[in-house]
């Protein structure tokens, strides 16, 4: 079973502003759409850019896919299409990144990273040190 139906990018039209997008098919027929073709322009992705510009792009379309998967299985099916996805991954990258992708299905990690305070001598503490910061 495929999960629902997103909205389609031509069905979200967008909204007067600033981009700075990959060319999807909607987007190029939204694009085409505009009366005025100066309010747009297409220029090629810069070689020294292109990752953090296709990242941010599945960022957006891997969060739209898995909010798809709707019901009782949907922690099941968001699961599948991970693994696949950082299957296909590891297929591409190779051995070294195999362990860099594992990860342990339904659970995460929390952190919180903090330096220690240094600890003061009371002795030689001053009223300066005994205020909160």
């Amino acid at each position: 079973m495929r999960p629902g139906n997103p909205p389609r990018d031509s069905e979200r039209p967008l909204k007067p502003g600033l981009y700075d997008l990959l060319l999807t098919l909607a987007v190029e027929q939204q694009l085409d759409q505009l009366s005025d073709p100066r309010l747009w322009a297409v220029a090629p992705v810069d070689a020294e850019d292109a990752h953090a510009a296709i990242a941010q792009f599945l960022e957006r379309l891997l969060a739209a896919s898995l909010a798809a998967f709707r019901g009782s299985e949907a922690a099941d099916r968001q699961r599948r299409l991970v693994e696949r996805i950082l299957a296909a991954l590891a297929d591409e990258l190779g051995p070294d990144w195999t362990e860099r992708l594992r990860h342990t299905p339904g659970t995460r990690r929390q952190a919180t990273s903090a330096r220690q305070r240094p600890q003061l001598d009371p002795a030689a503490a001053t009223e300066n040190d005994c205020r909160p910061a």
